[in-house]
């Protein structure tokens, strides 16, 4: 587990377990009053540490949909056609809900 400070008063806690196969995050603590973060995921397996994207560096994000970039982040479309979409080959995610974060009072 890690955790990191999104602002004063707002921590955000990841978790990850892996098997041979599959690597499985969570994160806790996305939401905050009138407020949603969206996961996004590094996947560096040759632990390059690289200054610039390298092709083999996975970027996976989730929101309303499924993003995946390999060697490059926020790739949202390729050849001015969106490549995001609810299901993917090869990986899951969860999608959130529609609406948006009600705060509770």
């Amino acid at each position: 587990m890690t955790q990191f400070a999104v602002a004063p008063g707002w921590n955000v806690r990841v978790f990850a377990k892996h098997d041979a196969h599959y690597i499985y995050p969570d994160f806790e603590g996305v939401t905050h009053p009138g407020i949603r973060l969206f996961p996004e995921i590094l996947v560096d397996p040759r632990n390059t540490k690289s200054v610039a994207w390298q092709k083999a560096q996975w970027w996976l994000g989730v929101s309303n949909n499924l993003c995946e970039g390999n060697g490059a982040p926020d790739v949202y479309e390729k050849k001015g056609k969106s490549v995001r979409a609810h299901r993917k080959p090869g990986w899951d995610g969860n999608n959130p809900p529609d609406a948006a974060p009600r705060s509770s009072k």
